[in-house]
């Protein structure tokens, strides 16, 4: 299987086999009843079935379980509701909806600290093998996202539902009228770049298949993250729609109603670029759904024309979303698999090494330039470099030679850590090496995402 998994490296048989999505290959079992040979009649592998998946292990008892758990809740939300509305005659309607919100969110915070209820932890929607981050309190699994994404439409729906914008007081002043209306606007854009980034973990912290170009590849957690992603849409669309409401109550004119749209979406487009976007539509879609509410007549209901447009923008926006995002995640992975390959042992160097090794070991050259009384160690790495470290080795290593004399003592120092001592080096050897092809080259484990070697040799006259 591969490591890693991208568009071109799938761990799938190809399907001109035409072979079942379970099924695997074992090896060891030659005996087996679907076991695989050459033509020669040598042993390959043998095709069996892959595990049972996590959801089989859930019976029908522990479906009811959750159906029942799931009944509960609704249950308990529309209790919560009752009894907030039951207040709006003492306190207001704005504010019981807002308690009734904030018990909502309590009750989520409980349910995610004590992991209420455990079944849940069983299901796939709930297992971190498909998605998951252990850094988001909110969103640690797929089924949590679920959940988060239903309550905030559900939330934002009930306050549309519930406050009418007449009823809000408008501030008197026009200046105070204005700074509102900037404020609200500007929360549309910021409510955005949350939807982005709740995307980008939902992309980047998954092996879930996003390949819409293609619909054979998308699974039933592709069709829920899909799902996810319309249900944070419609959450922000129902926001914008009572923003929009909101700046019509404000009594300013058109014109200023779009200098406003103008001016917070550059604010917003110059605080995206400080954060490091670059994306135009990324940046600026949700004042795309601000304009063409804004265009629409407020007065009437939503025409059939527009429902389009509004279907078209939001569809354009998430896949181009998707794809952004897919990319990003594609060209990571490709850097972690490009640092993996590169850090592992090199079979040619290693081989290379040990043809060279009892030529070097014996070269008489190198013995002579070695015992003079002031040895030009320019001609002597140069010899080396020219005679046994070129052409593969000059391209894909950065060669360093020390000479140490019969006391272990360096001759010729480089910048390099082998020129402190011989025994700094052994310990290095010790410590981060394993014996290559070669007894005299070790291959170093650096963690420094490239492939290094280390070789010690003793020269020897020819016949000694």
């Amino acid at each position: 299987a591969y490591p890693y998994q991208n568009e071109y490296l799938q761990n799938e048989f190809h399907p001109t086999f035409s072979l079942p999505g379970e099924a695997d290959i074992q090896a060891g079992t030659p005996n087996a009843a679907n076991s695989i040979s050459d033509r020669e009649g040598k042993y390959l592998f043998t095709l069996t079935a892959k595990s049972v998946s996590a959801s089989a292990g859930v019976s029908w008892r522990d479906w009811l379980a959750v159906l029942l758990y799931v009944f509960g809740f609704v249950l308990l939300i529309g209790f919560v509701r009752r009894e907030s509305e039951s207040l709006d005659a003492g306190i207001g309607v704005l504010y019981s909806s807002l308690i009734f919100a904030a018990v909502i969110t309590l009750l989520r915070v409980v349910c995610i600290l004590l992991r209420y209820p455990a079944l849940f932890d069983e299901l796939p929607l709930f297992s971190p093998v498909h998605y998951g981050n252990a850094d988001s309190f909110w969103l640690p699994s797929l089924g949590d996202f679920l959940i988060n994404a239903l309550l905030l439409l559900y939330i934002a729906r009930y306050f549309a539902s519930r406050i009418s914008v007449a009823q809000l007081r408008i501030p008197k002043k026009k200046w105070l009228r204005i700074s509102l209306g900037a404020v609200v606007i500007f929360s549309v854009g910021a409510c955005g770049m949350v939807i982005n980034n709740m995307l980008s973990g939902l992309v980047q912290n998954s092996d879930i298949s996003f390949n819409l170009t293609d619909i054979f590849s998308l699974n039933r957690f592709s069709y829920m993250a899909l799902f996810i992603l319309a249900l944070l849409m419609a959450t922000l669309f129902v926001f914008a729609d009572r923003v929009i409401a909101f700046l019509h109550q404000l009594s300013v004119s058109a014109t200023e109603k779009w200098l406003l749209l103008l001016a917070s979406a550059a604010i917003h487009t110059g605080i995206m670029h400080l954060l490091g976007a670059a994306d135009v539509l990324v940046m600026l879609w949700p004042f795309g759904i601000l304009i063409l509410l804004l265009i629409r007549r407020h007065s009437e209901p939503y025409s059939f024309a527009m429902i389009v447009v509004l279907l078209f923008f939001f569809s354009l926006t998430s896949t181009h979303l998707l794809i952004r995002e897919s990319r990003y995640k594609e060209h990571d992975t490709r850097l972690v698999l490009a640092e993996k390959l590169a850090a592992e042992q090199d079979p040619i160097a290693e081989q290379l090494f040990a043809e060279l090794e009892p030529r070097l070991s014996h070269d008489t050259t190198i013995i002579k330039l070695a015992q003079q009384n002031t040895p030009d160690w320019n001609v002597f790495e140069r010899h080396i470099r020219q005679n046994y470290f070129n052409g593969y080795w000059d391209t894909k290593y950065n060669l360093k030679v020390t000479y140490y004399d019969t006391l272990c003592s360096p001759l010729h120092r480089s910048e390099s850590v082998w020129t402190e001592s011989l025994t700094l080096a052994e310990e290095l050897i010790a410590n981060k090496g394993s014996e290559a092809m070669s007894k005299n080259f070790h291959y170093l484990d650096l963690n420094s995402g490239r492939t290094s070697y280390a070789g010690l040799l003793t020269l020897q006259r020819p016949g000694e």
